[in-house]
């Protein structure tokens, strides 16, 4: 779990890895709720801001599933965009802000990540509503190239 180990790599580890796997069996809402609560957990390192805007994130992931009903029947695009929003995406920049909370420039900046992130997940709620298979493959293209591991470095 690459949120997970997020919060083991604040305990001392240097686990820096971004993305783990899906895991089979485990749906997407199993997994939104599990970093919702290690969100929770992790306040004191992460602080108020990233903390609102990671629920957020999570806000409109759920509203993404609540949209379709039974989460198989999302599209292809949309359930990759949000196992990479749970599994990579968040978690990478939730442990970047972590790191830069207490330096202004870089937390400017991994902050707009998050403002980022949640207007994707905005846009991915619309495109899913309006099918808009076109939309959905847009935004995961951006989402793709936006937040490769490169991009979250600071």
């Amino acid at each position: 779990m690459a949120f997970a180990s997020f919060f083991r790599g604040s305990r001392g580890g240097d686990d820096d890895s971004t993305a783990t796997p899906s895991v089979p069996g485990r749906s997407l809402a199993d997994r939104a709720r599990e970093v919702h609560q290690n969100v929770d957990i992790s306040y004191p390192r992460i602080g108020p801001f990233a903390t609102v805007m990671a629920k957020r994130i999570l806000d409109g992931v759920r509203a993404v599933l609540e949209q379709v009903g039974d989460e198989r029947r999302l599209d292809l695009r949309a359930t990759v965009t949000l196992e990479r929003m749970l599994e990579d995406y968040l978690p990478t920049t939730l442990r970047t802000y972590a790191r830069a909370r207490h330096e202004p420039e870089a937390r400017a900046q991994v902050e707009r990540q998050l403002e980022q992130l949640a207007c994707a997940v905005e846009d991915t709620l619309v495109a899913v509503r309006e099918n808009n298979l076109q939309d959905l493959q847009v935004q995961g293209d951006f989402l793709d190239t936006k937040f490769s591991g490169s991009d979250l470095q600071l």
